[in-house]
Order: C-alpha cells, then sequence, then structure tokens
C-alpha cells in the first residue's frame, strides 16, 4: 500500500497532494475528521486547496485566510488505487 503524507489538525486530515503530470503542483486534500458511514459521504466533505510547495504543507492551515478551496466533487479527480485505498483506511478508521 501506498504511504501518504498527512497530518491531523484542526480536527481534520490534511493530505499532501502532488502530480508528476503538472510540475510545481501542490495540494491539500482537507477531510473533516468525522464517523462517517461511508467512504463516499467522506468524499463529499473534501476539500482541495492549492499550496505553494511541499515544504509549505506543515504549515498549511485552511482556517486562515485567503486560502481557498473547491469541493473534491467539483473537480472530477481521479486517484491510483492505492492512493484511494490509504486515504479510505486512514479516514475509515
Amino acid at each position: 500500500m501506498q504511504d501518504i503524507t498527512y497530518l491531523k489538525k484542526n480536527n481534520c486530515f490534511y493530505i499532501l497532494m502532488t502530480s508528476d503530470e503538472e510540475e510545481g503542483k501542490t495540494e491539500v486534500l482537507v477531510i473533516p475528521c468525522e464517523n462517517f458511514p461511508s467512504m463516499d459521504r467522506a468524499w463529499e466533505k473534501c476539500t482541495v486547496y492549492e499550496i505553494g510547495n511541499k515544504e509549505s504543507f506543515e504549515s498549511f492551515n485552511h482556517l486562515l485566510p485567503p486560502t481557498e478551496g473547491i469541493l473534491l466533487s467539483k473537480l472530477g479527480y481521479f486517484f491510483t488505487e492505492n492512493f484511494y485505498n490509504a486515504v479510505v483506511k486512514l479516514v475509515m478508521e
């Protein structure tokens, strides 16, 4: 299973996402720490934020302005099976 880089803060999981295809694009997937009845419900609450670079991941806080995220459902992202499974394991445990 693929290891994912994540932090748990502000009652959310912050999951680092990078794309090999888009050089320099670094995003954070933010999922609230809740007891979701299914992963489908969790995906509905996910928000994606673009950050400057990997180094700014640990200091990123989605609650501070001027951060503006986009609901994951509006982006139409496709995840690798390993990444998807790692996120499901993290969120549903």
